[in-house]
């Protein structure tokens, strides 16, 4: 059965801080960014691991391809979802006032504000390797130094400049705080129950050709997997599925022979070259550490992170060998 109706008051918390550090002046903006990245939820640009180095990369949107927000028909169905799921929120509201609102209206100022940061995307974009300074410098709006490092890798610089010269220089500290508010209840919309999914189901329809929504169960089991808690849950599995793991295991062994076999041959790497040789099997040899019921949770724990890891080096070197191995 699906569930009827979802306590919000979690989300009411993230509320309440976005209240608070908005208006935008002094470093109000900066928290209210650090306080949705520490929920994965990144409202006017991403931070990446690559390797040893943290990236800047341009804003998750809230549709999942650029191309989309060029499509009248979607754009209309998306304006018309994040009214119906605005108006739920404003009808059930007893702190913000939100209940006098017009949820169409904050919907097409959410749904503009949006198309504003997709125009500044940089296409292609054109990496570059920043100092803080050099980052400060062409976003003033923001205190990079919350986020990073002395040196970050910028995926789109372009993008980073016209941030703060396009959208954030006279922008509307009620239009940015609905629109994170926006952003918040979209990454949890999913788990909110029924009636703010109702809204959403056009879309999937429009999008992914979806017309039905998924049980709560299924909701529930697809959060967890993408969630790092998934992984760990996997301890339980290999208790009750032991052939399905050994066929894990007889694959991850497969893998790793295969590659043995290739990594001879590959150009990239020069004859001579024995060291980066070493190292990849180095790499490819962590996926054959087994895992018993019996494991501790740490051993778990790090062989997660030695795959996270090894995706990443494979991503790196953009092998299409390599990138076998990382699913």
């Amino acid at each position: 059965m699906h569930s009827t109706s979802t306590d919000l008051s979690p989300l009411y918390s993230v509320f309440r801080e976005l209240r608070e550090f908005l208006p935008l002046e002094n470093t109000g903006l900066t928290h209210a960014l650090q306080s949705l990245a520490k929920r994965n939820i990144w409202a006017l640009f991403s931070v990446e691991h690559t390797g040893s180095m943290l990236t800047l990369s341009p804003v998750q949107l809230g549709l999942p391809s650029r191309a989309h927000y060029d499509n009248d028909s979607i754009m209309r169905v998306y304006t018309e979802v994040v009214s119906g799921i605005l108006d739920i929120l404003f009808k059930k509201d007893t702190e913000f006032g939100w209940k006098s609102w017009s949820a169409v209206a904050t919907a097409r100022r959410i749904v503009e504000f949006e198309k504003q940061l997709v125009k500044v995307m940089e296409v292609p974009p054109q990496p570059e390797r920043w100092t803080l300074q050099d980052l400060q410098q062409a976003s003033p709006n923001i205190l990079w130094s919350e986020f990073f490092p002395p040196t970050v890798s910028v995926y789109s610089a372009q993008f980073i400049r016209r941030l703060s010269d396009d959208v954030l220089r006279d922008i509307n500290t009620r239009t940015v705080q609905m629109y994170f508010i926006w952003r918040t209840v979209w990454k949890y919309v999913t788990v909110m129950g029924d009636e703010y999914n109702v809204p959403k189901k056009k879309l999937d329809v429009m999008l992914y050709g979806v017309r039905a929504i998924p049980e709560r169960w299924e909701m529930c089991v697809d959060t967890m997997d993408k969630s790092p808690l998934g992984l760990l849950m996997g301890r339980y599995f290999v208790s009750k599925h032991p052939l399905e793991v050994s066929k894990a295991e007889d694959m991850a062994r497969e893998m790793v022979n295969e590659l043995r076999s290739r990594v001879d041959t590959w150009p990239w790497i020069g004859p001579d070259d024995n060291k980066t040789r070493s190292e990849i099997m180095k790499k490819a040899i962590l996926l054959l550490i087994p895992i018993s019921p019996q494991s501790s949770h740490c051993l778990i724990i790090t062989v997660i992170f030695r795959w996270i890891q090894m995706t990443f080096w494979a991503i790196q070197y953009r092998s299409t060998d390599m990138m076998l191995i990382t699913g």
